[in-house]
């Protein structure tokens, strides 16, 4: 597993971590993002048996997990930003599209779970060069998670002002997974678990 670094087009290193098998590759790359509030450090474990099994396995951090000051139960900054941050890691996941084609693979498959497979639904609607999709409790998006169906916030959302509620939403509403994933090409295995109350079975479909 090496720990490398690429550059970013929206600015700055974008982190990840290369696995590669030790001898008889594939010609397969997978490529991850973790949840929220995860980071890349607690994703060693399945990249490492994707190259024991010949895969060359990149994990990629969020822009939100670059930085030291963002965890908790979410990472979110329900400001404008958290839209930024959304697109730019669609950006991120694409150049690590270019740097796992470098490596030599010849097809590629993406996984990942809850906030990490709502990017990979968006990635899916822009993306062409991914071949397969695996996306784990992966819900419409950060506003269906945040909003009631009444149109209320939950929490932590409550913790801003109405205004700045609503600056959040407009600002995340265009950019929701739900918008994209319609627009796939490749195959795409949904996973939703019957019981999981977080995202549910309702929500993935």
């Amino acid at each position: 597993i090496r720990d490398v670094t690429y550059a970013s087009p929206h600015g700055g290193e974008v982190p990840a971590y290369l696995a590669e098998p030790a001898e008889d590759p594939a010609g397969v790359g997978i490529l991850m993002t973790p949840g929220m509030p995860e980071k890349r450090h607690q994703y060693t474990d399945p990249i490492s048996r994707f190259a024991c099994a010949g895969a060359t396995a990149m994990v990629v951090d969020a822009p939100w997990a670059r930085t030291d000051d963002r965890g908790g139960d979410t990472a979110m900054t329900f400001t404008p930003r958290d839209a930024d941050e959304q697109v730019q890691l669609v950006v991120d996941l694409r150049r690590a599209v270019d740097v796992l084609l470098d490596a030599g693979v010849e097809r590629i498959g993406f996984d990942a779970i809850s906030y990490g497979a709502g990017i990979g639904a968006i990635l899916a609607g822009v993306e062409d060069r991914i071949d397969a999709y695996a996306l784990l409790s992966g819900g419409p998006g950060p506003v269906d998670f945040f909003v009631s169906e009444n149109g209320n916030a939950l929490y932590p959302l409550t913790s801003k002002s109405p205004e700045e509620q609503q600056v959040w939403i407009e600002a995340m509403e265009p950019v929701e997974p739900e918008h994209f994933v319609g627009d796939a090409i490749a195959p795409i295995l949904f996973v939703a678990g019957r019981e999981d109350v977080q995202i549910t079975p309702d929500e993935v479909e």
